[in-house]
């Protein structure tokens, strides 16, 4: 047996690639090299997806990489983030029109013999487009604000917000009851494109919503969402499928209701109280009028307005209703014609009120009143008169203003 000595020559050829192909719906892009590489020395950051060569507009810095065949193919796998602007980037449904083409720096990859790869610029990419549907997996409720946060298997196309159908979303009561949804249309979409979508709630989605759930204020059923078909698309314009049942994970509504503003309308007497929530006047016993009070000054503690009738239901606004006596008294304390110049104030204990998700008020409250002042004049109704003493009784409309007698 003998040896052979064998003439070696370097491999000096450089790797080029192939063939490149994308598909945009699960973001996998596989590379055909020319050679086999050392796949130890592929760096994703080195390569670019471009609409123009040479441009190198969008860096795969992050995407992921394999080879199951040792370099002989490798795959880069795109970020959700680079999958979704490369959709916009491409020829296939929700792009651009102009193909996506592969830039590479320069010894972006290897082959065995450690020869670096040149510059590639405008390698043609083969596209294969997005079919794949969108699909919310759950979503999260905050019922303090009423932040309603959608989440998605993939980036949802947001821009312009008219791609998104907010009546074809409901929050459900999941007691299966008839009617005891609510549904989102109205309410504001904070979010731009992404895996998820916040959503604000009006204040009337919002204590509907706590009405339903199974926090404080509830009936104890809990919440489900229901999704029906074409609510959102992908950046591909691919509509979602019917989803429903969708799990709302419930966060408590846990802030306190606080007093805005007051305002005494001084021909009805009705007191208006403005609050940052809705209140909760259903019972109208839930108003405790009894640490409520009418004051001259922020020191006093005033005069409670106990007897007064609430008219209100849930809302924004508390009407109440004060008697006559209420009234009058409250109109010589004013500074409206017939007060005495100084401004009157609203004082309101902790625990006078309480928002839908029992959140009971717990600041003590004392606020300038907003006065209109009275215009109505005042009419006689009817009268009697007792010929044994020839005195003449007048009954008014309202309270008459007798001191001095000289006002009659």
């Amino acid at each position: 047996r003998s040896s052979i000595v064998i003439d070696e020559i370097a491999d000096t050829v450089l790797p080029l690639f192939n063939s490149v192909a994308l598909n945009l719906g699960t973001g996998k892009l596989v590379v055909i090299p020319s050679e086999t590489l050392d796949m130890a020395t592929v760096n994703v950051g080195d390569f670019f997806l471009s609409n123009t060569t040479g441009d190198k507009y969008m860096t795969l810095q992050g995407a992921g990489l394999d080879s199951t065949d040792a370099g002989v193919t490798f795959t880069i796998t795109l970020t959700e983030l680079q999958r979704a602007d490369a959709i916009h980037l491409s020829a296939t449904p929700g792009g651009d029109g102009d193909p996506l083409v592969l830039d590479i720096n320069g010894n972006g990859v290897q082959d065995r013999a450690l020869n670096g790869c040149p510059e590639l610029v405008g390698v043609p990419i083969s596209e294969t487009a997005d079919f794949i549907i969108p699909n919310i997996t759950t979503s999260t409720l905050f019922l303090s604000n009423g932040s309603l946060v959608l989440f998605f298997s993939e980036i949802i196309d947001i821009t312009p917000q008219s791609y998104v159908n907010l009546s074809k979303i409901s929050l459900v009561n999941e007691s299966g009851v008839a009617g005891n949804r609510v549904n989102v249309a109205g309410a504001t979409i904070l979010s731009l494109d992404g895996t998820k979508m916040e959503l604000l709630l009006s204040e009337v989605q919002r204590i509907r919503a706590i009405e339903l759930s199974a926090q404080p204020g509830g009936d104890n059923s809990g919440l489900a969402l229901d999704v029906s078909a074409g609510a959102i698309r992908d950046r591909a314009q691919n509509l979602n499928a019917d989803t429903f049942g969708v799990p709302v994970i419930e966060n408590p509504d846990t802030v306190p209701p606080e007093l805005v503003s007051a305002s005494l309308d001084y021909n009805s007497g009705v007191l208006t109280i403005n609050a940052s929530e809705w209140i909760d006047a259903t019972p109208i016993s839930l108003i405790k009028l009894k640490i409520m009070f009418l004051a001259n000054n922020t020191y006093e503690k005033g005069n409670a307005i106990l007897d007064a009738a609430i008219t209100s239901i849930d809302g924004y606004q508390v009407n109440i209703t004060l008697s006559e006596f209420q009234r009058a008294n409250s109109l010589r304390l004013s500074g409206t014609r017939g007060g005495d110049g100084g401004a009157l104030f609203l004082r309101v204990l902790s625990g006078a009120f309480q928002d839908i998700a029992q959140n009971p008020s717990v600041r003590n409250f004392t606020i300038s009143i907003e006065e209109f002042e009275d215009h109505t004049r005042p009419r006689l109704i009817n009268g009697t008169i007792d010929y044994n003493t020839g005195n003449l009784t007048l009954y008014a409309s309202e309270t008459i203003d007798v001191s001095p007698s000289s006002n009659v």
